[in-house]
C-alpha cells in the first residue's frame, strides 16, 4: 500500500504547471509586431501606388480619383502544394494562384502568366525542364474561380 502512495506522490509531484508571469517586454512583442504588419501593408500600398502611377503616365491622364480607386495586382500568392493528378496520357499539374491587391485583398488580374515545373532532386542550377506552361489573357480569364475554397485562378498543364 505506502508503495502505491508513494508512487503517487513521485508522479503527482512530477507533474507540475508553472505560471510565467507577465513581462515588460510582452507589450514589446506585440507592439513590434502590430510595426511589422503596419510596415508590410504599407509596402504592398505603395507598390500598388507605384504600379498606378505608372499606368496613368502610360496611358494619358486620368482623374486622381479614379486612379486612387483602380485595384492593381500587387502580389501573387501561389498554393503551396499543387495538384498532381496523373492520365494515361501523362501528368495533370494543377496550380492555384492568387492576386492580391495592395490591401491583400484579391484582384482580378490581366495579362499574362508563365508556369515551369523543375525536378528538385537535381543538384541546385542543373534541375532539368519537367513541364511549362504560359496562359494569355483569354486564358487567364477562363481560369478565374470562385467558390468555397476562396477565389482564384486554376491553371493546368499536362506533361
Amino acid at each position: 500500500m505506502t508503495r502505491y502512495a508513494l508512487l503517487a506522490l513521485v508522479i503527482l509531484g512530477g507533474c507540475s504547471a508553472t505560471v510565467v508571469s507577465p513581462s515588460p517586454n510582452d507589450a514589446l512583442r506585440r507592439d513590434m509586431q502590430a510595426a511589422v504588419d503596419r510596415s508590410q501593408a504599407l509596402e504592398r500600398e505603395n507598390q500598388e501606388l507605384q504600379n498606378k502611377l505608372a499606368t496613368a503616365m502610360a496611358a494619358g491622364s486620368f482623374s486622381p480619383e479614379a486612379i486612387k480607386a483602380m485595384p492593381t495586382v500587387t502580389s501573387l500568392v501561389l498554393n503551396p502544394a499543387p495538384v498532381l493528378e496523373q492520365r494515361p496520357d501523362g501528368c495533370l499539374v494543377v496550380v492555384r494562384v492568387e492576386t492580391h491587391d495592395g490591401r491583400g485583398r484579391f484582384t482580378q488580374a490581366v495579362g499574362t502568366m508563365g508556369f515551369r515545373v523543375l525536378s528538385l532532386t537535381a543538384p541546385a542550377g542543373t534541375q532539368p525542364l519537367l513541364a511549362e506552361s504560359f496562359a494569355s489573357p483569354l486564358q487567364i480569364r477562363e481560369s478565374y474561380r470562385g467558390g468555397v475554397m476562396g477565389t482564384y485562378y486554376s491553371s493546368a498543364r499536362m506533361t
